[in-house]
Formats: C-alpha cells, sequence, structure tokens
C-alpha cells in the first residue's frame, strides 16, 4: 500500500463519527449516552453544556420503564425490566387483626419509632495547678 492511500485511509477513518445512543431518565429531562445499553458499556449523563459526568453507582429508572442498574461509577451493572407484581397475601388466608390500642394523639400515630444507632458517652475531667509559693 503506498503512503498516499494509507494516509487517505487514516483520514477516513478519523472523519467517521461514532455514534452513541442516547435515552431520557424517568424524569423526562436528564439525557444519558452510551455506546451501547448493554452491560459492561461506560454510561454518561449528559450535561446542559454537553459535558459527559459518569453516572454514579445506583439504580435508574429509565423513559421507557426500564431500570439501569450502576454498581461501579460510569459502568452498566444490568438492564431489567422494572417488576410490576407486588408481593400481596393469597385471597385465602386473612391477616390477624391488630390488638385495639387505646386512642392516641394523631401526631403521636405518625411519628415513627426510632432507636439511637450508637451511644456515646464522655468523660472530662479539669485539673487546676496553681502556682508554687
Amino acid at each position: 500500500m503506498k503512503n498516499t492511500t494509507l494516509l487517505q485511509h487514516i483520514k477516513n477513518l478519523l472523519k467517521q463519527e461514532i455514534k452513541l445512543e442516547q435515552m431520557k431518565l424517568g424524569d423526562g429531562v436528564t439525557v444519558i449516552e452510551a455506546d451501547k445499553f448493554e452491560p459492561e458499556n461506560e454510561v454518561f449523563v449528559v450535561t446542559e453544556d454537553g459535558q459527559k459526568i459518569a453516572v454514579p453507582v445506583g439504580e435508574y429508572e429509565l423513559e421507557d420503564g426500564r431500570i439501569l442498574c450502576v454498581e461501579v461509577e460510569g459502568i452498566i451493572a444490568e438492564i431489567r425490566e422494572a417488576s410490576t407484581t407486588e408481593e400481596t397475601a393469597p385471597e385465602d388466608e386473612v391477616a390477624p387483626e391488630a390488638p385495639a390500642t387505646p386512642a392516641q394523639p394523631e401526631q403521636q400515630m405518625n411519628e415513627p419509632v426510632s432507636t439511637p444507632k450508637k451511644t456515646i458517652e464522655s468523660v472530662v475531667k479539669e485539673t487546676f495547678f496553681s502556682e508554687m509559693e
């Protein structure tokens, strides 16, 4: 192959545009972009000014209802269909009724019961020095 034909071939390859797939998230505004929306491909959020940012770890609902899972920042772990089935008790089984409780103010009923995750105790010791006479 002549140098000029090789150079022309390289120029043609460099002129080719790489087409990336774009999708919107469930909010209808955020645009994400990838070579292909398949596992192990890189995925980016496209900002308003065209900048590309790796998608953070998490699960994201796509506009078409599927779920995009990212386990390593910027890498697609999987794309799965959104689960439409809800776990419900079979109709044959009847849930036992809760025992009647005395009437409580509405505000107390709506507050979640929480327990502390960590208790920290500290002891402070003060020492006073007097001047030697």
